[in-house]
């Protein structure tokens, strides 16, 4: 699949050296070390599996939604039309 390269975002890191503070209060801040190569790291994203599960729970619920309002109709007609019947049935 050819993604054009505006929807590849990209990041540029460098790796530091380690340094730990040890006695409990927090880290010191990181310095970079000039020695290690730069990476760059890009994300392609996928957002065909999140959109797939969203569209059939949307249609799915359409669809029960559409039953539920169809079955209240018939029962509408049904109630209208025993409501203007004569009574006593005949």
């Amino acid at each position: 699949m050819v993604v054009p390269a505006a929807e590849l975002p990209a990041v540029t890191t460098s790796y530091t050296l380690t340094a730990s503070s040890g006695d409990g209060t927090s880290s010191p801040q990181p310095v970079i070390d000039e020695d290690a190569p730069v990476v760059t790291v890009v994300l392609h994203r996928d957002r065909g599996a999140l959109r797939q599960p969203t569209i059939g729970f949307t249609i799915a619920s359409g669809l029960v939604f559409a039953v539920l309002a169809q079955s209240l109709h018939r029962r509408d007609k049904l109630a209208d039309k025993q409501r203007a019947a004569p009574i006593g049935g005949a």
